[in-house]
C-alpha cells in the first residue's frame, strides 16, 4: 500500500490511501499523524507533503517512529517541509516582509477552504494548520536517522521548502526491530 500522511485538499492519486486529521473528499483515513490505524510494516511507500510541521517539535521523534512502525522494510518515503533557516535568513535580511515570513514559518493558511469557519467543536479550522516545528536539512537528517530510515537524501531550497527522500528499514538496527516486530503480529 502507498500512503499519502496529510493529504488535505489535494489528495495525490498517484497513493493508494490518503491519510488527514480533518474530513476532507478524497480523504480515506482520519487520524492524527502519530496515531496511524494501520498493521506494521503494511506501507510500502509514504508522502508527507508538507505536513510533519503541524506536529508539535516535541513529538516529531514519536511520529517518525509510528511512520516507522508502519513501513515495510525498504519503504521508500518522500518528506517535505518549510525550510526555517532559509526563510529566517530571508526575513533577516530584509527579502522577506514579516507577513509573509509567519505565513511560511507559523502557517495557519487560513484562506484555505479547508482551514476557514470551525469544526464541529466550535474549534476554528486553521489551527488545525498551523505550524508547530521548524526544520533545516541538518535536525531533520538527524531526526530521520533516529528512527531508523537511512538513504537520507535532502534537496534545499525548493522554494521556501526542504525536500527528502529516505527509505526505511535496511540498516542493522531497523532489521533487528522489525525481526522483534514480526513475532508480535
Amino acid at each position: 500500500m502507498r500512503l499519502e500522511i496529510g493529504a488535505g485538499e489535494y489528495p495525490d492519486p498517484a497513493y493508494d490511501v490518503h491519510a488527514d486529521l480533518l474530513r476532507l473528499p478524497g480523504i480515506e483515513l482520519v487520524c492524527a499523524m502519530d496515531r496511524l490505524p494501520l498493521r506494521d510494516s503494511c506501507v510500502s511507500a509514504l508522502r508527507a507533503c508538507d505536513v510533519l510541521e503541524h506536529q508539535s517539535w516535541e513529538l516529531v521523534p514519536a511520529t517518525l517512529a509510528e511512520w516507522g512502525r508502519v513501513l515495510a522494510r525498504g519503504a521508500t518515503v518522500y518528506i517535505r517541509v518549510p525550510d526555517a533557516r532559509f526563510i529566517t535568513s530571508q526575513w533577516l535580511a530584509g527579502e522577506l516582509v514579516t507577513e509573509r515570513a509567519n505565513y511560511w514559518l507559523l502557517g495557519g493558511h487560513s484562506e484555505r477552504p479547508a482551514h476557514r469557519g470551525v469544526d464541529d467543536g466550535g474549534v476554528a479550522r486553521w489551527l488545525y494548520n498551523a505550524h508547530h516545528a521548524m526544520f533545516d536539512a541538518q535536525w531533520l537528517t538527524e531526526l530521520l536517522e533516529e528512527a531508523g530510515f537511512d538513504d537520507v537524501a535532502m534537496t534545499e531550497r525548493v522554494g521556501t521548502n526542504l525536500e527528502c527522500t529516505c527509505r526505511y528499514g535496511s540498516s542493522e538496527a531497523c532489521e533487528r526491530d522489525h525481526l522483534g516486530r514480526a513475532g508480535d503480529g
